[in-house]
């Protein structure tokens, strides 16, 4: 929400919750609404003080199942229960950390909870969301478990939950860009770095990029909201990250929020101003081709049915889950974005008097609940549990020509007794296998035999039906004129080579195929000790390994979306030294693994030093022996992980340091 809003309207409402309302007749209680049922209702009032809701998340206990909507308000964040959709309940209040404000985000990772404010001084609160699972009492008011004071006020909070980095945006750091922040050990946050290239950022979604520009493959990339731009930030290194690109669009008004397809192909933002300024008459969602994150545009965009702010949105599966102010929760099928093609399956409106471009109404929601549980904040009203009864399905799938099989989804959002998913009209040849259904959950389609199809277009249908109610969704399977990449002719095959200059070769069948190369010393591949990125078709270890029996394998991949699809080769490399290293092999290493001392014994005459290297062959540590035939090493301060210790004739010997 702009930090500069103050017109606000309030809608009077009876103190009472409501129970469970099925959405009958385009009516739950009196929400207008369509495919979505109303659970639950909590007034504000009774979810703790505060002048009004903001902000919500929303955590799941994996192992008991049990689901809570953290909700943000004026004054803090409550914690309410909701595993039973139609009876939740109110723990507890997390009061600010300094003074009220209509501003306050959440976000969480590893089971705890983020909290920022636009508060001055409010910094960010951390809550360990496992101490809801035992009260003794409620409602009671808890205490941050942890506190970050690296910036004061912030507009937002983003978390990336794959790599464990928090990233504080609109603060009074930083020009108001990503101040990152270390959160892998949640209670003692730590800052990381910074981006203040393109000054303020009022929302961002950060992930590790799997989309199809392969120059980004792999890296964690920040897509930020700055304003009047959509700016793209690799972040891969926090010390030094970097803009790809900021691009304005037409018909900005401000720049507030989005969120990018699973496929990171797409991004759909939310211009929060446009409506309200008249340059647009609906609700209007910019629908943003990211596929080259150097070249952003905007693909085309999406008219709602009313006149409403948009606020905030979020993509589950192949759905949008928006909350527009005043129309309240509105869910799009995104199952053709490609073709510019959303279309509205489902409300629930939260606001019943009118659908006006004004600032009240829904703020956000939380629609990644497993129950298919959605949780939405209505500024002045209260808390809604509601449920939607939407189902879609994977429209579009691209394959090589090569290629045996691909996977389409079938989506149900919302429990059900029965629920049948089928596939007809399939190109000749071709078959389909069903997995488990899940309802709610998502259903894998695998379509095999398909090498045999010419490159080209294929359309088929997917039928969904649950509980008697059946969708019928057209999908369409590209058959892409390319190779699957895949390496054959691997060198060395269970040879015994020397310690150093090892080099390992093979063959693609692609010309611009990219490499990636693991040597390990086990099958697993758990303890892999070296790796590498290349273009080229071999790879030499830049340092001597220790002698013992070792593993490898090249994936070959055509950029990030099509990556593992191709063939990996595992097999034997056994590396033992020449004959000279081996006539005086004496040295013992005792224990292994160590923890705190490592004991060297079988030291001859000979031998007046000892090496101490990393496995990548840096040189740590020199010991002399002293005539001594037994040594003590000290490896308390050495980081977990494998080293070797060379003796001045040659010997080596490995051990790890747990």
């Amino acid at each position: 929400m702009k930090k500069y809003i103050l017109a606000l309207s309030v809608l009077a409402l009876s103190s009472a919750g409501i129970s469970q309302t099925l959405c009958e007749n385009g009516f739950a209680d009196i929400y207008p609404c369509n495919n979505v049922d109303l659970w639950s209702f909590m007034p504000t009032e009774t979810i703790g003080f505060g002048s009004n809701l903001n902000d919500i998340w929303g955590w799941t206990d994996i192992a008991s199942g049990r689901e809570f909507a953290i909700v943000g308000k004026s004054s803090g964040t409550a914690f309410v229960e909701i595993t039973d959709p139609a009876n939740p309940v109110y723990l507890g209040d997390l009061p600010t950390h300094t003074t009220n404000s209509l501003w306050r985000d959440v976000k969480v990772y590893d089971g705890h909870a983020f909290i920022v404010s636009e508060a001055n001084g409010h910094g960010m609160q951390v809550f360990a969301l496992a101490q809801l699972l035992s009260l003794e009492e409620i409602p009671t008011t808890f205490e941050e478990s942890a506190y970050y004071g690296g910036f004061g006020k912030a507009h937002n909070i983003v978390i990336n939950e794959e790599s464990g980095f928090a990233y504080g945006v609109g603060a009074q750091s930083f020009n108001g860009g990503l101040h990152i922040v270390n959160i892998q050990d949640p209670l003692n946050p730590v800052i990381a770095g910074d981006f203040a290239e393109d000054g303020y950022t009022h929302d961002a979604q950060v992930v590790n990029y799997s989309g199809p520009d392969k120059d980004y493959c792999g890296k964690e990339i920040a897509f930020c909201c700055n304003e009047n731009t959509l700016t793209i930030v690799d972040v891969d290194d926090k010390t030094d990250a970097e803009l790809i690109a900021a691009q304005g669009y037409t018909g900005s008004a401000y720049s507030h929020q989005g969120w990018l397809t699973d496929d990171h192909k797409y991004f759909f933002l939310g211009d929060e101003l446009d409506e309200m300024n008249g340059i647009v008459s609906q609700t209007r969602t910019f629908i943003w081709d990211v596929k080259d994150l150097d070249n952003p545009f905007v693909l085309g965009f999406w008219d709602g049915p009313t006149e409403a702010i948009d606020h905030n949105l979020y993509v589950k599966w192949q759905m949008i889950f928006q909350s527009n102010y005043r129309s309240g929760l509105r869910i799009l099928d995104a199952s053709r974005v490609s073709e510019i093609d959303l279309t509205e399956i489902g409300f629930f409106d939260v606001q019943p008097d009118d659908n006006n471009a004004s600032f009240s109404g829904t703020w956000s929601n939380y629609c990644y609940f497993p129950s298919g549980n959605v949780a939405v904040t209505d500024m002045y009203s209260g808390l809604f549990i509601v449920k939607p009864r939407v189902v879609t399905a994977d429209y579009l799938a691209e394959i090589l020509d090569d290629q045996n099989a691909t996977t389409y989804n079938a989506y149900i959002s919302y429990p059900a007794d029965i629920a049948i998913v089928t596939v007809n009209n399939l190109p000749s040849g071709v078959s389909a296998v069903i997995g488990a259904v899940s309802a709610p959950g998502i259903t894998p389609i695998q379509l095999t035999e398909t090498e045999g199809l010419d490159p080209g277009q294929y359309t088929f249908e997917i039928s969904i039906n649950v509980d008697g109610n059946e969708s019928i969704f057209e999908a369409k399977l590209m058959v892409l004129d390319q190779v699957v990449p895949f390496v054959n002719n691997v060198s060395p095959i269970d040879e015994t080579l020397q310690p150093s200059s090892i080099e390992v070769t093979w063959e693609g069948n692609v010309e611009d195929a990219d490499y990636f190369v693991e040597i390990a010393d086990d099958a697993d591949f758990t303890s892999v000790v070296h790796s590498e990125n290349t273009t080229t078709t071999s790879a030499t270890v830049p340092f001597d390994l220790p002698d013992g029996d070792y593993f490898w394998r090249v994936t070959a991949s055509d950029g990030c979306v099509i990556s593992e699809v191709s063939e990996v080769t595992s097999f034997t490399v056994l590396f033992v030294g020449v004959e000279e290293y081996n006539a005086n092999l004496t040295l013992a290493l005792f224990p292994n693994p160590a923890t705190e001392e490592i004991q060297i014994n079988g030291i001859t005459t000979e031998i007046n030093l000892l090496d101490l290297y990393s496995v990548e062959g840096k040189l740590i540590h020199s010991y002399p022996t002293n005539g001594a035939t037994s040594i003590i090493l000290n490896v308390l301060d050495l980081p977990s992980g494998i080293y070797m210790i060379r003796s001045s004739l040659g010997h080596q010997a490995k051990f790890t340091k747990l």
